[in-house]
């Protein structure tokens, strides 16, 4: 369920202005509808593709950027090592269905925090959270 990369603490983010990055608007959905139940977690924009998030990202500089690892448009260890490059750099979390893809330890290797499975979204909230 859970990746998360050697070099970077864990995302205990009790505040936090997150961009949800996911070209499945019902993923977008769901994740929004979980984070909005947390006190102190705004999600300042939603983004379907990687131009969208980036241009996203360098606007609303948030905190933590939810990042589909399915996301279309730019392979994702460039677009992890994008966003990671932008001032202020925010925390990026991948989403995705299979702990073993190989774009995924690309992305941790690029700069993401950690990888959170899409199956398991009911773990999403306590697992950014630290709880």
């Amino acid at each position: 369920m859970l990746a998360q990369a050697a070099d970077r603490p864990t995302c205990p983010v009790p505040h936090a202005r997150v961009l949800l990055a996911a070209g499945d608007a019902r993923l977008r959905s769901v994740t929004r509808a979980l984070l909005g139940q947390q006190p102190g977690v705004t999600v300042v924009a939603e983004a379907a593709t990687a131009t969208e998030a980036q241009h996203a990202a360098r606007l609303f500089q948030p905190d933590l950027v939810l990042l589909d690892l399915d996301l279309p448009g730019q392979p994702m260890p460039q677009l992890v090592r994008a966003l990671r490059l932008l001032p202020g750099a925010p925390r990026v979390v991948l989403l995705a269905w299979d702990d073993s893809d190989e774009y995924r330890e690309a992305a941790l290797q690029a700069g993401a925090s950690l990888c959170l499975s899409k199956r398991r979204l009911d773990a999403l909230v306590p697992t950014l959270l630290g709880a």
